[in-house]
């Protein structure tokens, strides 16, 4: 295995278990989980995933969700030493249809889009 087919699937590795952590962390968070001692934190992530969840509802609201999607659609190129090119690209491409359906979503309710989409739906739709 070269340096750089390795190196490929380490970080295919490293993507995948970030998908499945973030996964976990979203599935599993509860806001009671912030006000609680960090030895009573009931996320499957523990605190960091309460922090993490906790940070990515807040800002992207349920688009928090494609990040592991992306996590792991990355994991599986580099573990199959498949092309990255167009990636970034595509990657690029769902995150601002993350972005209109977070200012689409606040304009339905103010926290399903997070403070994102809030704030851009407010300077989109004055």
């Amino acid at each position: 295995m070269r340096v750089s087919r390795r190196r490929h699937w380490v970080l295919g590795l490293v993507a995948l278990g970030l998908g499945a952590f973030l996964t976990a962390s979203l599935l599993s968070w509860s806001s009671g989980d912030l006000t609680l001692p960090p030895g009573q934190v009931r996320n499957w992530g523990g605190v960091l995933g309460v922090k993490l969840a906790g940070l990515g509802y807040g800002l992207l609201g349920y688009g928090i969700w494609l990040m592991p999607v992306l996590a792991f659609a990355w994991g599986w190129r580099l573990l199959r030493g498949l092309p990255l090119r167009g990636t970034m690209l595509r990657s690029a491409g769902w995150l601002a249809v993350v972005v209109v359906l977070d200012v689409l979503a606040a304009r339905l309710s103010p926290d399903l889009g997070g403070k994102a989409g809030r704030v851009l739906s407010s300077r989109v739709f004055l």
